[in-house]
């Protein structure tokens, strides 16, 4: 008896861990095939696939020897994975995390039709080798329809499926009956049934195998005809925006946590400019206004509905016709070809997470259900909001070893580790080994409205300085093997963001809500050309001027940009700077603010802000002191910039609607930019 529950107990976690691999197999041909999705394959990804896969055939096996079916245990792998999978992907498209009734009686009552109807035709298979394979085959089979119909509930609009929910459903239904018909009528021989079992093996692991040794696809995007010589004193260009990267938590400025030694070894041989202003307080407004030099009034911006017009001119655009070839890698949704960012380059990667592997369905239910030990675990786990900045390091690093091509580089990387939920490896947060359960809060939680404790918010921003300090290490690890290839020199290197972070600043959390300086004030380093003494820029300058920057560098101007060459800062009073949050429904300014002569005028048409506000910020950098009522003449004077500057910048480019389909949304609400 127990040899008999300890085989059976033996096939469920063989039966599961074969349909990992199958699982994990089609997911990466199928980010290959058909997202065109770069996979690094991590040897924590493959062990998460396996602990899940693992528990559910322990489960499975065990159930079959308490009930003494031993042939069960197939089915009841297959029924639990349906459970599990469709069960996670309906909870998270509904975004519903509690038991339903509706959702998961529904669910568990059409497993069960679809189980017993496929173990009554798999009853009638001939006795010998061809039963005693079935269960291999018909499970490993099984699997590519499940991983298909997760895979369509998020990655189908309207305009495919009026009702993918019932389609995936269907495909569920009808996969395994029809595969279990087609195994009856075919394998009849001993030897079919034992070929069958080993190509069942064989197939996903050498697929596994193969991405594991040969690392993520690469492929170009609509590359343009460049001009077959370059000049040739055009240095390659490497311009790295770290998303939700606010400048007051960087060493190199002055945070006295040392959160930046790599960038501070960096300013020794770079420019540091100390007063940099961010055009908007999110990706969707500021990464347009990085890559045209406009502001947002100007370009309007993005939303999950809308996308930049291809009347925008983008700097990659610029460069690929002067005979650049032009990378781009982001690690954020919204800088991707959806939203009209990637115009110009030749080659551009979004790394995505829901869409290219299951394992993150379970990540985000780990991190609902149990956050505190998904964050004691840390360094063990795969990330799951989004992919992390060394994989983009690793990828740049193998494309630039492999390039032949003669043309000069502009690469542009998008890295977003310090955006929430702050998932960095633990040993890059300082204390994070003193942290108790009711120190930590989970992103999740903070979503929600949960008031923070004073131990609870110094958790919070530790973890957001170890994303720092991860990200920091990683731009190292990347100025390394710049210089390894010989061209950290000759490189015009840009190091920056695209916004900044609030833990409560003026009460407010995250992002993309005011315009205060937690928000606006960002890094910025620029390493010229072959420069090998460190400078530093006190004076004023803006996000809209990196671009004229590159051009200027090439000994051209940008007479579409709104901002100036950073070569001319401090040569000449500081131009104001405007800064705008745009509605998402509307593309109209929510908020308004310009900075000038050291004042900055907030002007809010916002629930929950003030209308209006005024602070001096040489004397008050963090904005505490509001002097509207003291210097009225000087709020109206800063008003009057504004208006003359929106009189003179005209409407706003009219932009593209886009339909948003259920993987945009899962992906932008990881981030926290849905709820």
């Amino acid at each position: 008896m127990m040899k008999t529950t300890l085989r059976t107990i033996g096939t469920g976690l063989k039966l599961a861990l074969l349909a990992a691999a199958s699982v994990l197999a089609l997911e990466l041909v199928y980010a290959h095939a058909v997202l065109d999705a770069p996979v690094r394959l991590e040897a924590s990804i493959v062990a998460l696939y396996a602990a899940v896969f693992a528990l559910v055939g322990l489960a499975a096996g065990v159930a079959a020897a308490v009930f003494r079916r031993p042939a069960a245990v197939a089915p009841l792998a297959g029924a639990a994975l349906t459970l599990l999978v469709l069960a996670l992907r309906l909870h998270d498209l509904a975004d519903l995390w509690t038991p339903s009734l509706t959702v998961d009686g529904g669910l568990a009552l059409f497993t069960l039709i679809v189980t017993a109807a496929v173990v009554r035709v798999a009853g009638s298979i001939a006795d010998g080798m061809p039963r005693r394979a079935a269960p291999t085959v018909l499970l490993a089979a099984y699997t590519p329809a499940l991983v298909l119909a997760a895979k369509l509930l998020v990655n189908t609009s309207a305009v495919h499926f009026d009702h993918p929910v019932p389609v995936a459903l269907a495909l569920v239904a009808a996969w395994p009956l029809v595969l279990t018909l087609l195994y009856r009528l075919t394998i009849t021989t001993p030897l079919a049934g034992a070929r069958l079992v080993a190509i069942t093996w064989f197939a996903p692991l050498a697929i596994v195998a193969a991405s594991a040794l040969g690392g993520p696809s690469r492929s170009a995007e609509g590359a343009a005809t460049r001009p077959t010589i370059a000049r040739p004193d055009a240095p390659p260009i490497i311009w790295v925006t770290i998303d939700t990267l606010r400048a007051d938590h960087l060493s190199v400025y002055g945070y006295p946590v040392d959160t930046t030694p790599r960038l501070a070894e960096f300013a020794k041989t770079a420019t540091v400019y100390t007063a940099c202003g961010a055009q908007a307080p999110s990706t969707w407004q500021s990464v347009p206004s990085l890559l045209s030099g406009l502001t947002p009034y100007r370009h309007g911006g993005v939303s999950e509905t809308r996308r930049l017009s291809d009347d925008l001119t983008l700097l990659p655009e610029i460069l690929q016709k002067q005979g650049y070839e032009t990378i781009g890698e982001s690690a954020n949704p919204w800088v991707s070809a959806r939203y009209g960012m990637t115009q110009g380059f030749d080659e551009f990667h979004l790394y995505n997470t829901d869409d290219e592997l299951m394992l993150y369905d379970f990540m985000k239910l780990a991190m609902r259900l149990d956050p505190w030990d998904v964050f004691r675990l840390r360094d063990w786990l795969p990330s799951y909001a989004y992919v992390p900045f060394g994989t983009l390091v690793d990828d740049a690093v193998d494309m630039l070893h492999a390039r032949h091509s003669q043309a000069p580089l502009f690469l542009y990387l998008q890295p977003v580790d310090p955006h929430g939920p702050y998932q960095a490896p633990l040993h890059y947060v300082v204390g994070a080994d003193g942290f108790t359960r009711s120190d930590y809060v989970s992103y999740w939680a903070l979503k929600t409205g949960v008031r923070l404790n004073p131990r609870q918010h110094d958790g919070l921003v530790a973890l957001y300085d170890g994303a720092i300090t991860y990200s920091d290490a990683e731009l190292g690890r990347l100025f390394d093997r710049l210089r390894e290839l010989d061209l950290f020199d000759r490189s015009l290197i840009i190091v920056t963001a695209d916004h900044g972070e609030q833990f409560y600043d003026h009460g407010l959390w995250r992002h993309s809500n005011s315009l205060y300086q937690a928000l606006l004030h960002v890094p910025l380093l620029v390493k010229y050309p072959n420069q090998h003494a460190p400078a530093v820029v006190s004076e004023p300058v803006a996000s809209i001027d990196i671009m004229p920057t590159i051009l200027r560098t090439l000994g051209q101007d940008c007479p579409g940009c709104e901002g100036h060459p950073l070569q001319e800062a401090g040569r000449a009073s500081s131009a104001p700077r405007f800064a705008y949050l745009m509605g998402h429904d509307d593309v109209r300014p929510v908020i308004r603010s310009v900075t000038a002569d050291g004042w900055k005028l907030i002007l809010a048409d916002k629930e929950g802000l003030p209308h209006e506000q005024l602070f001096r910020l040489d004397t008050d950098p963090k904005e505490l002191d509001d002097q509207r009522a003291a210097h009225p003449e000087v709020a109206t004077r800063l008003a009057s910039l504004l208006d003359k500057y929106e009189a003179a910048a005209g409407p706003t480019v009219s932009s593209k609607t886009i339909k948003l389909n259920a993987a945009e949304t899962q992906r932008l609400r990881a981030l926290g930019y849905v709820q």
